[in-house]
């Protein structure tokens, strides 16, 4: 009998050895599983959280570009409109210029006519009222 209850007792031990054993085995998978599963799930949020920020980077690149490009507009417009006052300007003076020159040409040609009568020569001296005649006002005509 003491056999019998030695068989017994060694077969318990041995069956809640290879219980133990074959716990740990398969606990241990568990674990490798749920741990795979956990890095497989973090992995995706990773990629998840990386696109997210790659689109709001984007986005972000987007929104200064579209800044930079309104402020170079604004400033471009600014430069096609002070450069447009600059042309009107230049024309507005060269048109003033013109009427200058015309206006003196007129002058010159009423001029003329009475420097060569009060003088002999012209040309500097006062004619009969007393007015200086442009030196060489004749000479120039007569050319």
């Amino acid at each position: 009998m003491l056999a019998t209850i030695l068989a017994c007792v060694i077969s318990a031990v041995a069956a809640i050895g290879v219980y133990i054993l074959v716990t740990n085995v398969i606990f241990k998978k568990s674990l490798k599983k749920k741990r795979e599963a956990i890095l497989k799930e973090a992995e995706a949020e990773g990629e998840v959280i990386k696109k997210e920020k790659i689109l709001q980077a984007k986005e972000k690149f987007i929104q200064l570009k579209s800044d930079h490009d309104r402020a170079v507009n604004e400033r471009n417009q600014k430069l096609n409109q002070r450069e447009q006052g600059i042309k009107q300007q230049e024309s507005s003076l060269g048109q003033q210029q013109q009427e200058l020159e015309r206006r003196m040409r007129e002058n010159d040609k009423l001029k003329e006519p009475h420097c060569r009568a009060g003088t002999a020569e012209g040309g500097g001296r006062p004619d009969d009222k007393g007015t200086e005649c442009p030196v060489g006002a004749d000479k120039r005509h007569e050319q």
